[in-house]
């Protein structure tokens, strides 16, 4: 389908609709989406050329969009609903899916001032209503807990004179209440470590060594490979300064690939 075509409002209905129901029956496959938002980008592409007062300036995203972003969504409630239920907080979810930029712009941010302050609540709670929307208010702060403790982690690596590629892993595998996280949340711990290594340096000299030890299974490895691939589509679209960190991931890439 051609941006052009994308942009046509009764298209993009029937075909946004056709995502709703391919993210409720795979449970928010990669893959899916992937596809929603490469249609997405093509739909704000096209309508950039038709109308030249739009326009989608995500590059430019700061943490204050980020903070509005989140009062936005925690407004309009994100109370449970029932399994598989197309209302409440998959509606923002879905909504906030369109442009998973958004989630993961949030995670770099967190990630390139680790160390330096105290990680804002409100990114906390982004990364955690992104992984797993269906969560109530309890479950939501659990994971909130465990993605602070595996920056604060990560920090205290970062300063130490022996990081090495086990202890970078432990930090994203250690519970802080010692019991096995969530899978959503063992997602999201994994995705932020993914992160460290693409643009720390320290992370970025031994990434082969963490992603060999992280790809203990085959699902993993198909993880690893989508999150490098849908990075570096972001950041090509976005025009991210990143030379360093681009050329690792593009490396990494063909090298898991290859792997397959």
């Amino acid at each position: 389908m051609s941006p052009e075509a994308a942009c046509h409002p009764a298209i993009f209905r029937v075909v946004d609709e056709m995502f709703r129901y391919a993210l409720l029956e795979t449970e928010g496959a990669p893959e899916v989406l992937a596809a929603m938002q490469v249609f997405t980008r093509c739909f704000v592409e096209a309508l950039e050329k038709e109308n030249q007062q739009v326009c989608y300036a995500a590059a430019e995203v700061c943490t204050q969009d980020l903070l509005s972003l989140c009062f936005s969504i925690s407004c309009h409630g994100v109370t449970p609903t029932p399994e598989r239920s197309s209302g409440g907080p998959f509606e923002n979810w879905f909504l906030l899916a369109h442009f998973g930029g958004w989630a993961d712009i949030a995670a770099e941010q967190l990630l390139t001032s680790v160390g330096d302050a105290e990680p804002p609540e409100a990114l906390l709670w982004l990364l955690a209503f992104s992984s797993s929307p269906g969560d109530g208010p309890q479950q939501r702060a659990q994971t909130m807990v465990e993605v602070k403790a595996v920056l604060s982690h990560l920090g205290r690596l970062l300063r130490s004179p022996t990081l090495s590629a086990g202890n970078l892993l432990a930090a994203a595998e250690e519970s802080r209440e010692g019991d096995p996280r969530p899978p959503a949340c063992q997602q999201l711990t994994r995705r932020l470590l993914l992160n460290f290594l693409l643009w720390a340096p320290g992370g970025r000299a031994m990434a082969r060594d963490v992603i060999t030890l992280m790809a203990r299974t085959d699902e993993i490895m198909h993880e690893i490979v989508g999150f490098l691939d849908q990075t570096l589509y972001r950041w090509d679209h976005l025009g991210v300064d990143a030379p360093g960190s681009r050329k690792l991931a593009r490396e990494l890439l063909a090298e898991l690939r290859g792997q397959a």
